[in-house]
């Protein structure tokens, strides 16, 4: 009786916490499951009527939400390359000791610590046309202002500069933690041997950190496919529809016009794409333990 009862104690003590947590996910999860097969207009006072795949059908033949997933792409592939990129520089030139050092790393890491919200706010100003930071310092060198928010070729780099100058700190902090991990016999060892900075950093750091890197592109794809704050308050998805990303198509669907069912089923096309981007970074993972 006794070993039955420990056998079943964690699953007693767990069910609390797990009950909560599926009523807090779950439930939404699946409401939204059931509006994205109705027809529920808001506007109207619709109740929602059932519909079947009708909104999925229609997500096929809505030119901007096609237009929306390439702004997602565009904007998503040279962000999550650029912090990864970026951190992982930094990471390797902090991973010294040097004077200061602790400071330095402090600084680093204040951008990931302010709001989204913060940052786009300082980062509009930066941008702004007439009085910005960034046009006076082009004006110093003798260059004409660029219109950063309002030119449709423009206004993506913006929304990836405000985002890579935030999260690269996180890509940093993760990339530094997996290289103070790394062994020093090993390249102390390839050192003696005579191997160069870069044969160091190709055969021994870059197949070191490949785990952790895949780990830090994973929580960055999956957080800047559903970016949604910065570019809110920057652009709010514009000039015309040039930064208007799944998720700012989703919010105007809902908030602008009420089509609850048609935006429930755009949000579960966003919950697809990046459970099936997991999905593959996960399973790079895993090949990479196993090995």
């Amino acid at each position: 009786m006794n070993r039955r009862l420990s056998s079943v104690t964690p699953y007693a003590l767990l069910a609390p916490a797990f009950i909560v947590t599926l009523f807090v996910l779950g439930y939404p999860l699946l409401y939204e499951v059931v509006m994205s097969f109705r027809h529920m207009d808001l506007r109207f006072l619709d109740t929602g009527r059932f519909i079947g795949f009708k909104n999925y059908v229609m997500l096929a033949h809505d030119p901007l939400l096609w237009k929306s997933i390439i702004n997602t792409i565009v904007i998503t592939v040279p962000t999550v390359a650029l912090e990864i990129l970026g951190g992982l520089a930094i990471a390797l030139l902090l991973n010294r000791e040097f004077r200061g050092q602790s400071i330095v790393r402090t600084l680093l890491i204040v951008p990931m610590l302010l709001t989204p919200a913060a940052v786009a706010l300082i980062w509009n100003f930066m941008f702004w046309t007439d009085n910005g930071m960034l046009n006076y310092l082009l004006s110093l060198a003798k260059l004409s202002g660029i219109n950063w928010l309002g030119d449709p070729r423009v206004a993506p780099i913006a929304i990836i500069i405000s985002e890579v100058w935030q999260e690269t700190s996180f890509v940093f902090l993760i990339l530094f933690a997996g290289l103070q991990a790394l062994p020093q016999e090993l390249p102390e060892a390839a050192r003696v041997d005579g191997a160069s900075w870069w044969q160091e950093l190709t055969h021994i750091t870059l197949p070191f950190l490949k785990p952790v890197m895949l780990v830090a592109l994973l929580f960055r794809t999956m957080f800047t496919l559903r970016m949604f704050d910065k570019i809110f308050i920057l652009t709010e998805g514009g000039p015309g529809n040039a930064t208007s990303t799944l998720s700012i198509y989703l919010y105007k669907k809902f908030f602008y016009f009420f089509d609850v069912g048609y935006a429930s089923a755009v949000a579960w096309l966003l919950v697809i794409i990046t459970a099936l981007i997991g999905f593959i970074y996960m399973r790079m993972m895993w090949s990479e333990v196993e090995i």
